[in-house]
């Protein structure tokens, strides 16, 4: 079970509001279980930018066992692809539909 603790900060913090409430939990324990290993794990990228969203649409998505720390993992690989970065800046350059197509992308890659 989620800790209420868990379950009220990520609704305070406004990310549980479009989830349905039986995903609201699980929703809550792995945002919970990406941010204590981003905090905790610093790299230069701007991985959090990304990784919340596609949290979030996955749990509401799929029925994908997520393991964040794993998904953290492949996103930063896939991240780093050269072709990833190069579809993505001719494209986009560097702007917020740049950081919508790469969601799409991986969660994409990811249910495939």
């Amino acid at each position: 079970m989620c800790g209420n603790t868990i379950l009220e900060k990520w609704e305070n913090l406004g990310f549980l509001s479009e989830i349905e409430s039986d995903k609201k939990e699980q929703l809550a324990l792995h945002y919970e279980e990406a941010y204590v290993y981003l905090i905790n794990n610093r790299h230069d990228d701007s991985i959090e930018t990304f990784i919340f969203p596609i949290i979030f649409r996955l749990t509401k998505q799929t029925d994908l066992e997520l393991k964040p720390i794993e998904l953290i993992d492949k996103f930063r690989d896939f991240i780093n692809r050269s072709d990833i970065r190069e579809i993505t800046t001719e494209i986009y350059g560097s702007n917020i539909d740049m950081e919508a197509e790469i969601v799409n992308l991986f969660i994409n890659e990811i249910k495939n």
